[in-house]
Formats: C-alpha cells, sequence, structure tokens
C-alpha cells in the first residue's frame, strides 16, 4: 500500500498522492486513503459489506466517480470504511469497476474519527500511467 498525504500542496484541503504497480491497487489505495482521512482503519470493524459497480469512459473519471462514490455512503449510511477489494477494467471505449468495501457505521465510542470529507475536486487531479505502474493525484476537501 503505497498513498501518502501532501500537506504542502493544499492548505483547507486534504492532497492525496497514491501510487501503485496495478490498476487494481491504485483504486484500492485511494479509497483507503479517503478512509483514513475519516477514521482510523483499525478501529473500524468490517462488519458491512458494500458493493460498487460503476462505468465511465475513462480512467479519470471512474476514479473520481469511485471516490465520490465512497463519500456519498459515508455521508448518506454513516459509514466507514476500512477494507477494499476492487477489480477495474481497462477497455478501449469503457473502464469498469467492480469493488466490495467492509467497513461499519460510524460510532463515535469505538472508533478513532478524524475529518470529515466533504468532496473531491478536480483541482490537480490526474491519472496516470509510470514506469513503474499507475499514480493518481487528487485533493479532497474537508
Amino acid at each position: 500500500m503505497v498513498y501518502r498525504f501532501r500537506e504542502d500542496m493544499a492548505t483547507a484541503d486534504v492532497a492525496v498522492e497514491v501510487q501503485a504497480k496495478t490498476l487494481n491497487q491504485l483504486f484500492t489505495d485511494a479509497g483507503m486513503a479517503v478512509a483514513e482521512q475519516s477514521a482510523n482503519p483499525k478501529t473500524v470493524k468490517p462488519k458491512i459489506k458494500k458493493e460498487i459497480k460503476l462505468k465511465e469512459t475513462n480512467l479519470e473519471k471512474l476514479l473520481f466517480n469511485f471516490i465520490e462514490e465512497l463519500i456519498f455512503i459515508k455521508d448518506s449510511e454513516c459509514r466507514v470504511f476500512n477494507k477494499f477489494k476492487v477489480v477495474v477494467k481497462q477497455g478501449k471505449k469503457e473502464c469498469a469497476l467492480s469493488a466490495v468495501v467492509y467497513g461499519d457505521t460510524i460510532n463515535q465510542k469505538t472508533q478513532e474519527l478524524h475529518t470529515d470529507v466533504k468532496a473531491i475536486t478536480l483541482h490537480l487531479f490526474e491519472v496516470t500511467k509510470t514506469k513503474e505502474g499507475w499514480r493518481a493525484f487528487f485533493v479532497l476537501d474537508i
């Protein structure tokens, strides 16, 4: 798992850089980075399973919508996550994501909660292929 929070890139937001060898790992690590902004994953029990299926025309839109969906589920269902199983398929005209995310209902008594992620922004957003695999950069509004 390779992701880091870039505090030098955004002041009122959180900049996240993710590097991975595969697309599946890139999306998994991006999900974990978003989850860790909300709560310490070690304090969240994987009691509730949620399936997410998305299709988009490119990888950038797919990652953006995946993160947006995680934030929506957190807000609408009061969930925090700590485990992700993500499969990304890249076609010529379409990209697809099939994910299973695990977590629990937000509970201040049993979980170490962090900041409330409000949204993902398009500011500095990118997904790029590298010599080592893949890189994503995105900014979360907190």
